[in-house]
């Protein structure tokens, strides 16, 4: 893990608190999220946006214009470009294209960062694929509006002013690459193992002539040995982190599987739990929250997820027990339908 400076741990403080006040913005355009949401993230990260020399506004870029790009004031050479959108939009591929424009006009030698921002997520890209072309993926996600964990403080240490590095910068994006690829081949193998995938796993403890009947048959055990893998994993961390999972809540959890069995495999339904609440994702992703847990011992809530315009809300809702959250199936169904969508 990257270590961070007494200047970036104060930074980081600074947008998670920013995070907390974003809870409670309304409607925004784009000028007003400039203005409330993004120039206060830049001016926590070090960089002046009253200083055009450091931070210019509106830089020219073929036909049109990238909203901020930061500029080394020694030089005037720009190192990182910023595209906003309004905050109650959802980012999309559009807006994607359109920064992947100007980051092709712009482009230096020290031009390598760009950013699409909605003032509450913040996408990083870089060219790691093509010189020059700015990559389709982001090499990095943060999302405001969610608790801001290590890997996110990681990203956000390494765009401090004070200790800016372009090729560090880099070296994180390309090893969050091929995390992310390495992943995403897992997953797809968890899915529909693949006869290699197969062969290779089954050769580790079994030394028979491997028939397509040996082969179906380790499918599924193969399976079980990577969801067993997975929860131990999680059952380890949180016992790390002095996180208990409660029966109520492991009951809960069950519930929302069942009441959605008939719209997804199961399978791709997960909880997190985290201090003070649970998150259940679709495959996993913080990013496709479908409901969330509110258990203590002052009450019960049921977070029902909403994305009214885009932006994300949680609607909590009262219950006296986790057999209520049945009264709410058709909106945890509403919930993952768009999920599924996106």
């Amino acid at each position: 893990m990257i270590s961070t400076s007494s200047i970036e741990a104060k930074t980081i403080e600074e947008i998670q608190k920013l995070a907390i006040s974003m809870k409670e913005e309304g409607s925004h355009k784009e000028e007003g999220t400039k203005i409330a949401l993004v120039q206060p993230f830049i001016r926590a990260l070090g960089y002046d946006p009253e200083n055009p020399s450091e931070v210019q506004p509106e830089y020219p870029a073929d036909s049109g214009s990238c909203d901020y790009v930061i500029k080394d004031c020694d030089t005037g050479s720009p190192f990182i470009l910023l595209e906003c959108k309004p905050a109650t939009t959802e980012l999309k591929k559009e807006n994607v294209d359109q920064l992947a424009q100007y980051f092709h006009k712009i482009t230096s030698d020290t031009a390598k960062i760009a950013i699409l921002t909605n003032g509450i997520i913040y996408q990083f890209y870089t060219d790691l694929d093509r010189e020059n072309l700015m990559d389709k993926t982001p090499f990095s996600k943060i999302d405001l509006n969610t608790e801001i964990g290590d890997n996110e403080k990681e990203i956000l240490g390494l765009f401090v002013k004070e200790s800016f590095d372009l090729e560090k910068v880099r070296d994180e994006a390309l090893k969050k690459k091929y995390i992310r690829e390495i992943k995403e081949y897992l997953h797809n193998q968890y899915k529909d193992p693949c006869k290699v995938f197969i062969k290779f796993m089954a050769s580790k403890v079994y030394n028979g002539n491997m028939t397509e009947k040996k082969r179906t048959e380790f499918i599924p055990l193969i399976k079980k040995a990577i969801q067993g893998f997975i929860d131990d994993e999680d059952r380890s961390q949180h016992n790390a982190k002095g996180i208990v999972t409660t029966i109520e809540e492991k009951q809960a959890y069950d519930l929302v599987k069942a009441l959605l069995k008939e719209n997804i495999d199961q399978n791709r339904i997960r909880m997190r739990d985290y201090k003070g609440h649970c998150s259940v994702l679709l495959d996993d992703n913080q990013q496709k929250q479908i409901c969330q847990f509110f258990f203590d011992e002052k009450g019960k809530e049921l977070g029902i997820i909403e994305k009214p315009g885009g932006k994300q809300n949680v609607k909590k809702i009262e219950i006296e027990s986790f057999y209520d959250i049945g009264n709410y199936k058709d909106d945890l169904t509403n919930t993952l339908k768009g999920l599924l969508n996106e």
